[in-house]
């Protein structure tokens, strides 16, 4: 036991910050369809597309090209 509680610990990883984000933006995605505030979300967390796309297998295709065409034009405003 005393040896299993020692792997545990040596092998535990903090989780990182970007997953709680990606799981909020995910959220807004699928349950309210707010693509505005993901958007929102990602610039203010200086998330990429691929940081989003990357963490998460609930989009499918349609959503991502969704976000993607909202944060290419956003970009694109903002230069």
């Amino acid at each position: 036991m005393s040896k299993y509680i020692e792997d545990l610990v040596s092998n535990y990883h903090e989780e990182d910050y970007r997953n709680k984000i990606v799981f909020s933006i995910m959220s807004h995605i699928k349950q309210e369809a707010n693509f505005e505030k993901a958007l929102q979300m990602m610039i203010d967390n200086n998330l990429t597309l691929e940081d989003v796309i990357t963490r998460t297998c609930r989009l499918d295709l349609d959503d991502i090209s969704y976000l993607a065409d909202l944060y290419i034009n956003k970009i694109r405003i903002n230069k």
